[in-house]
């Protein structure tokens, strides 16, 4: 992009015109502290800060050239601040930049290869809209206008140039005139010629020639001569090669060297410190080899390095301002801080982006000539360890446009690098608790549940095993008596079942003490080349220990660095078996693990075990301090193994679903869904193996044809019918997959369905789609139609805006109306359309985590998903009328409340308990169990005794059942219970309501099929089963079709004597229905009417063969069901033995007989 320096000036001319009290409200900060410690109150070098930055020189260049008023704010780099992904915020100096109380920041830091993953400078990239990383143009046809805009910024250097140049053109004319007249007159050969081998060797006859040479070399030296015209257009700075840490310590592993430094606060020694433990180690090893000597002064150290035996670890600053008084590049090693990175960031949306952009080119001249200032010093210095450049090497000049909210900015990965740091030393063979079990016992079973809770997690994190105080030694940092008696057992890796049978089977307690600070130091030495060149979100050390062992050196300073070199490198820590507990706070009395500490003796007591040794005690306060530091946590053995405890399911991370919401034809809002609720299931991935040779082995599918003889019964696929068929083998023979169809039965007859029918009856939608069908009040949406298998919260699309004030309003309206949306879904363009509903939900407005609107999404069911259900109806009289039982059942609900049935050990208040996200499920949990226990134990049998997390789930909290004891007990005072003689009728299950319906009744297991296969009409096949199937679904239809069929067979059929039975058995089911659903009455009037009909159709046969079993089929009375309106009197009266007289009526042929159509 080219720059027009004219429209440059316009913009810049408008922008502080339109606004004539605008200023540039910036903050800045530099990271070096020989930087910081003299001032950011001023943007210019002066006495007391010779060295003001890089990023200060550029901005003040920038700021005097464009002519803009600003006011600086001086930051320190504690105070840039971040993004903080818990509460979705900026902090420090960058959110001041993110609300617009500045308008830019300009931040400098020395970028170090030791610091990389303290400080990654690639973090503002990510946080960036746009980057622009300029470079100097090469190609004269982008000259022009970058040589305007410099000409601009360096316009007296230009002019002093100009005038010097024509002066020196002048001066040169004079010369060049006399220079003519002497050799016209000499008769010799031109002087110019004879240089340039001319073959004629004529003479020069005009002194225009010299005149236009002498020019021409004035004007190139000239431009040399000034930096910001040619040499920084044109020439791109050298990368200047390094020395490694590695080759420094080899020098003084060497002897040759001691090192000699004024601070060792400010100098090599920090960033070594908060750097690889592996390099600070060896240096500091090192250094105690050959010693360290400390002035106070950088002018004592140029002295001191002149003696020759002496090394100087400095940053590239201090440096530099050493070889400006001396040369002892020999002496004086590089350490590792190659560049220095320059970051101008604004505002969102910042009217002052523009600007800044039009003059990046200046930025990039500049930046060359600051460089060169720089390290002017140390230019003159070329020979020794490095050649080239020393000072501040920008890597590269950086213009942030605008800062954004990162809540959509996630890591490239989420896993973590845990080292297991276990002590195996005596201390750890002493009794833990009351129940003989001892420290290591413990602290192997944490590492088994932190080793099986990421095996069943499936997660990609990387565990490695460490051991001290172990008889072997083997670790990248062993050295003689160095870091002995601690073994790497295992690099980092993927948790395996081998790990944790090794941790069971081969970790024994040794005779050895154990130092867990020079532990410390190997297990980061462990997570820093196990995690070199691979991302990991987290970095972990889980130190397992009672803090017994012996400490080699536990003085402050040593823990400090350690400390800082954790800090440094990002890498957590935990602690598991220390007990630091203050004195008088007595164990838990609930703690089976630590349970019977006496407040006597509480401080050398571990909770029942053995009593706290010096060591321990010693330990403890080493630990705590380094904790302190780290911010790390501490738990007892039996708090890390409550927590731990229980197996995790594979988590999975939530994918958006990007769609608009339409409304109507022309509003679209665009929306992501994340599903927030959906039921876990077991990784379905079993495999046959063959147990003798334990291989893998595969099912192949194979399908033969039966050809069944005519004589011979087929088979049946009816449920009813329950008798064996056995296949004639003779008669089989094998069909081809391909040559295989789908199909459908119904009855007796099947209906295929080839591949092309099967894609001609899915439907076909346009794609993905979410449209709004209408609005409903949201208490019209019932809970039993929420039905899909999760829920989804949609979110604006923070990507649009304006959008997203759509989105809102659309929310907010809903909510204030009290409305739901009916909405059609469709995942993608190969799914069914579903039904669905949008719920309102709305911001926290009181909450320090800022949550967008958004709407809560659940499937709705179409008409053929409900299922109606008729129950029985119960008596008027069922409120309790004494008051003392209602009271009680008050007082039972209320004590098992479980918004306030559980006390927060932390604090001590009472909070909800059985909270869906802390209720696990047990079957999966038993499931894990049985597996772990198969992979570890393969020849033993499954146990028969359930882990503790499993018991807790499947029986009530204690807490909660010692809450409800007083309040069951008067329940039970309350609602006295008396026996019932098993002579009085009882409450009949559904198999023996229907045992009596006779041949054709259906078992009662068969019921759930049916209610699923439930036929629309009831046939007359077997009209008793299609009964009992479609009164599941609506009482009223059932008994309509019933009665008809009964009607059909008394009346329609010529009196057919052959369906009397089924005729009795529909009567008896329908009989049954009614006093199952408390609808007796819809029974007794039907027959009431079904004798009517006989006697008024001349079937007056039927009635007395029905009399016969009116046991069976006897009206419903009172006493027989309280929903009854007939009495036992007028029961009996209409089932009375009399003469019934016949009325003779000509018999009606039917006009249709269903009967015989379904026996065709």
């Amino acid at each position: 992009m080219t720059v027009n320096v004219l429209r440059l000036q316009k913009n810049i001319k408008r922008l502080l015109e339109s606004t004539p009290n605008r200023t540039l409200k910036t903050a800045t900060s530099v990271w070096l502290p020989v930087v910081y410690d003299c001032g950011l109150t001023s943007l210019q070098a002066n006495v007391n800060c010779t060295l003001p930055g890089v990023s200060h020189e550029i901005l003040d260049f920038i700021l005097t050239a464009l002519s803009i008023p600003y006011h600086l704010d001086g930051k320190s780099w504690e105070e840039w601040g971040g993004y903080d992904y818990d509460n979705e915020t900026w902090t420090g100096t960058l959110g001041e930049l993110y609300r617009g109380n500045y308008d830019m920041f300009a931040g400098e830091y020395e970028y170090t290869e030791t610091r990389d993953e303290y400080f990654d400078y690639s973090y503002f990239l990510r946080q960036s809209e746009q980057v622009f990383i300029r470079s100097k143009p090469i190609n004269s046809g982008y000259m022009i206008n970058p040589l305007k805009l410099i000409f601009g910024a360096f316009s007296n250097a230009v002019i002093v140039a100009f005038f010097g140049t024509l002066l020196a053109l002048g001066v040169g004319l004079a010369l060049c005139k006399s220079l003519e007249y002497t050799m016209q007159h000499s008769h010799q050969s031109s002087f110019l010629a004879y240089l340039w081998h001319a073959p004629d060797h004529r003479s020069l006859k005009s002194g225009r020639t010299i005149f236009l040479l002498f020019s021409f070399f004035t004007a190139l030296a000239s431009g040399l001569l000034q930096p910001t015209l040619l040499t920084q257009l044109l020439i791109t700075p050298n990368e200047r090669p390094f020395s490694s840490i590695e080759e420094l310590i080899r020098v003084l592993d060497s002897g040759k060297y001691k090192l000699v430094t004024e601070n060792p606060t400010y100098s090599f020694f920090e960033t070594m410190e908060t750097s690889n433990l592996s390099y600070y180690v060896r240096l500091k090893m090192a250094v105690q080899k050959n010693g360290l000597r400390i002035v106070n002064s950088l002018e004592k150290v140029t002295t001191v390095l002149k003696t020759g035996n002496y090394l100087y670890p400095s940053s590239s600053h201090k440096a530099a301002i050493i070889l400006q008084d001396d040369c002892n590049l020999e002496i004086v090693p590089l350490d590792e801080l190659p560049r220095t990175w320059i970051a101008f960031m604004f505002a969102p949306n910042s009217t002052w982006i523009p600007v800044f952009n039009q003059a990046s080119i200046m930025w990039q001249s500049y930046f060359h000539y600051t460089e060169e200032k720089y390290t002017k010093g140390a230019l003159k210095c070329t020979n020794g360890i490095a050649k080239g450049k020393f000072g501040v090497q920008p890597l590269a000049l950086k213009s942030f446009i605008g800062i954004r909210n990162t809540t959509t900015t996630t890591m490239a990965t989420s896993k973590e690098a845990v080292v297991l740091l276990l002590d195996v030393g005596a201390n750890m063979a002493l009794p833990a608790n009351n129940r003989g079990d001892t420290y290591l016992d413990l602290a192997l079973e944490g590492i088994q549940w932190i080793l099986n809770r990421k095996i069943f997690a499936e997660s990609k994190d990387e565990a490695a095993l460490v051991l001290f105080a172990s008889d072997t030694t083997k670790n990248p940092l062993e050295d003689g008596d160095s870091y002995s008696n601690i073994e790497v057992v295992s690099e980092l890796q993927v948790p395996t079942f081998d790990l944790i049978k090794y941790a069971q089977n081969e970790v024994k307690a040794t005779e050895n003490e154990g130092d867990f600070l020079s532990a410390l130091v190997v297990a980061s030495e462990v997570l820093r080349g196990g995690t070199d060149g691979k991302k990991f979100a987290q970095k972990t050390i889980v130190l397992l220990s009672n803090l017994g062992g012996s400490l080699v050196d536990a003085d402050e300073k040593n823990y400090k660095q350690i400390a800082n070199a954790l800090q440094a490198n990002g890498i957590e820590l935990n602690v598991i078996g220390a007990d630091q507990r203050k004195s008088g706070e007595d164990a838990d009395d609930n703690d089976d693990d630590q349970a019977g500490a006496s407040a006597a003796n509480n401080d050398r007591n571990q909770g029942g075990g053995a009593k706290k040794t010096d060591n321990m005690l010693k330990g403890e306060m080493v630990i705590s301090r380094l904790l302190e530091i780290v911010d790390g946590e501490t738990y007892s053995l039996s708090e890390a193994l409550e927590m731990l405890s229980y197996f995790s399911t594979r988590q999975v991370k939530p994918m958006p679903w990007k769609c608009d919401l339409e409304l109507g034809e022309q509003v679209k809002v665009p929306l992501i869904l994340y599903l927030k609720t959906k039921s876990a299931k077991l990784k379905q991935t079993w495999k046959r193996f063959d147990p003798s040779s334990n291989t893998e082995v595969q099912a192949e599918q194979m399908y033969e044809r039966l050809k069944v003889a005519e004589d011979q019964p087929g088979p049946s696929t009816d449920d009813d019918n329950d008798r064996p068929f056995e296949l004639p083998t003779a008669d089989q023979f094998q069909v081809n997959k391909e040559d295989l169809v789908k199909g459908y039965k119904f009855g007796t007859t099947l209906v295929p369905f080839t591949e092309d029918d099967l894609a001609a009856l899915k439907y076909k939608p346009d794609g993905k789609c979410l449209m709004i069908l209408g609005f409903t009040k949201k208490e019209k949406v019932l809970r039993q139609y929420l039905v899909g298998d999760g829920t989804h919260y949609a979110i604006p699309n923070p990507s649009d805006e304006v959008g997203a004030v759509a989105f809102s309003a659309l929310v907010q309206a809903m909510d204030e109306e009290g409305l739901a949306a009916i909405v059609r879904y469709a995942y993608n363009a190969r799914s069914a359309p579903r039904l669905g509903v949008l719920f309102p939900k709305r911001s926290r407005g009181d909450s320090t985590k800022e949550r967008p609107d958004m709407f809560v999404y659940t499937a709705l069911p179409f008409s053929e998903d409900l299922r109606c259900f008729i129950f029985p109806e119960y008596p008027a009289n069922t409120e309790p009328d004494d008051t003392d039982q209602m009271q009680a059942v008050d007082e039972l609900i209320n004590s098992m409340d479980l918004t306030t049935s559980h006390v927060d050990a932390a604090t001590g208040r009472r909070v909800e308990d059985l909270r869906p996200e802390q209720v696990l499920n047990p079957h999966m949990q038993r499931v894990y169990q049985m597996l772990q226990h198969r992979a570890l134990y393969p020849d033993q049998p499954l146990p028969d005794a359930e882990s503790r997390i499993v018991r807790d789930q499947l029986e009530p909290r204690q807490e909660l059942v010692n809450l409800a004891a007083g309040a069951i007990e008067k329940i039970k005072r309350r609602f006295l219970l008396t026996p019932v003689d098993d002579g009085k009728r009882k409450r009949r299950a559904a198999a023996e309501m229907f045992a009596n319906a006779g041949a054709t009744a259906e078992p009662a297991m068969k019921m759930s099929k049916q209610d699923d296969d439930a036929p629309a009409n009831i046939g007359s096949v077997n009209p008793v089963r299609d009964f009992n199937s479609l009164v599941v679904r609506d009482f009223n239809q059932a008994v309509t079709q019933l009665i008809s069929m009964i009607q059909q067979f008394v009346f329609d059929t010529l009196g057919n004597q052959a369906l009397y039975q089924k005729t009795l058995d529909c009567l008896m089911a329908l009989r049954d229905a009614a006093l199952q659903y408390a609808k007796p009455d819809s029974y007794n009037e039907y027959l009431m009417r079904l004798k009517e009909d006989c006697v008024t159709n001349n079937r007056t046969d039927f009635w007395k063969q029905l009399l016969q079993h009116s046991a069976k089929v006897k009206p419903i009375s009172k006493s027989e069901s309280s929903s009854s309106d007939m009495t036992q009197d007028e029961a009996d009266a209409l089932m009375a033995q009399r003469e019934i007289k016949e009325e003779t009526k000509s018999s009606q042929l039917p006009e249709n007989d269903n009967l015989l159509d379904e026996l065709e």
